[in-house]
């Protein structure tokens, strides 16, 4: 089976594509979107890498805020009590 590295932009040859299903092994020859599935791997792929066959997936970026500006705290000094 050979796929497409979106990231390098390279073409991978998966020789033993194992699916996982609790105990078992499966060799598999297709593979969709959201399948759990076992590679060899040389130290070309990462977690979150997409693979594909024809024309490379690209997904937008997330869009990138300040971590402040999502939330706003206000420090009060709290009165002695009893006094």
């Amino acid at each position: 089976m050979k796929v497409r590295h979106v990231r390098t932009g390279t073409t991978i040859t998966l020789t033993k594509p194992f699916q996982f299903m609790a105990q078992d092994r499966t060799l598999i020859e297709e593979a969709v979107s959201g399948d759990v599935f076992g590679l060899w791997d040389n130290g070309v792929l990462r977690i979150g890498d997409t693979l594909c066959e024809g024309p490379p997936l690209e997904f937008p970026a997330l869009p990138a805020s300040r971590p402040n500006a999502l939330s706003a705290c206000a420090w009060q000094i709290p009165s002695s009590a009893g006094s």
